[in-house]
């Protein structure tokens, strides 16, 4: 189980996580079971592909690296 899985689980609202290790966190993303629909901010995305993420009500887990 991931790390991120349990929290996202059990309090209600969104579960952020925080990491410097990209590809980690890109792997840990794919394996989150499809009832924990994360996403990703990168700094080295667009602002507008962020503040779209951001937008998105079903992400229950979004990371940050």
């Amino acid at each position: 189980m991931l790390f991120s899985q349990v929290p996202a689980m059990i309090l209600p609202g969104l579960t952020l996580v925080v990491s410097p290790l990209l590809s980690l966190m890109v792997d840990q993303l794919r394996k989150l079971p499809a009832f924990l629909p994360g996403g990703l901010l990168a700094s080295s995305q667009v602002k507008a592909k962020c503040l779209q993420l951001l937008l998105v009500p079903s992400i229950l887990v979004l990371t940050i690296v």
